[in-house]
Order: C-alpha cells, then structure tokens, then sequence
C-alpha cells in the first residue's frame, strides 16, 4: 500500500460511494418485494426508522424520494441499501459519537440503512429468526470484508484511497 495520509472529509474532499457501477436500483414497482425478501413483515418498522436516521445525522433533512438498491454478492446472494435520490453532498454528523463528514447520497443512505437496521432489530427484540439482523450482518460482511478484498486488488493508488476513505467513514458513523 501507499503511504499517503487520508484527509477527513470535506465539501472539496467528500467521501463517494466507490462501487456505484455496482449497484442495482430498484424499481418502484419491485420495492415492495425487495423489502418483504430481505425483511419480511418488519419492513415497515425498518423503513419508518431511516427517515429518524437521516433526521439525526442532517438536521437540515426535510425528507424526500428515498431509492431502494441492491448489489449482487455472490451468484444468489444480494445485499440491499437505501438512499436519498436527491445526488448532491451532504453534510453529516452522529451526535452518539461525535462523527462528522460530507459524503454523497449512497454513502449517506448506507449509513442510515445500517443505523436502522440495528435499531429495528433492538426494538422488534425477536433474536432468533430475525431478518433485520441478517440484513445487518450481511451489509456489515460486504463493506468490511468483500469490500475490502476488492480494495486489494486494485492498483491505482487514488482508487485506493478512496475506498479506504469510504470504508473509514462508515465504520466511523456507525
């Protein structure tokens, strides 16, 4: 690896979401479908919590068209995600542990999706067959593991970076 030191994140320096080519946006219609897949009945739980989460993290968040996305994995394995449709920068910040960035809105969405996830899965307190912590698990699996990896085997010292960059910013928001 390089040695050049990662900058925080700023408006001139934000943290990008570095696999866009990767990800599938679902359609309206299939949202639904995607979301009693991956969540079954607690859907409804999730999806009323990760308005809360963008609140918490932008308090300037008026609300607004919310993307439901997915990235393939494995052969017939698929992680899914949330976020903002509106494309510009946001600013954020974590009150619960003091973390603050600017990031773009898949990041910003990716970080809602794994707060809320967590504490949907606290409050529906069913910890044996819970979909919500799969989900959890599975999201958390691809960002510090086959995220990782992918990382690796780049060469491009500036796409390394970013990469590192992200995966700092998440695990420091969440």
């Amino acid at each position: 690896m390089n040695n050049e030191v990662i900058s925080p994140s700023s408006m001139t320096a934000p943290t990008l979401f570095p696999v866009k080519d990767q990800v599938h946006t679902i359609p309206t219609k299939q949202r639904a479908k995607l979301m009693h897949q991956h969540l079954n009945k607690k859907f409804a739980i999730f999806e009323s919590f990760l308005y809360l989460s963008a609140r918490m993290l932008n308090e300037q968040y008026q609300g607004g068209y919310w993307e439901f996305a997915s990235i393939k994995i494995s052969h017939q394995k698929e992680i899914f995600f949330c976020y903002p449709s509106d494309a510009g920068l946001i600013a954020a910040s974590n009150p619960m542990n003091y973390a603050e960035g600017v990031m773009d809105n898949m990041t910003f969405g990716l970080i809602c999706t794994i707060i809320e996830l967590g504490n949907a899965f606290y409050e529906v307190g069913d910890f044996s067959q819970n979909e919500l912590y799969q989900c959890l698990e599975e999201l958390k699996s691809w960002l510090f593991d086959e995220l990782y990896q992918q990382m690796e085997k780049l060469t491009d010292a500036q796409t390394v970076n970013n990469y590192r960059r992200f995966m700092r910013e998440v695990a420091k928001f969440i």
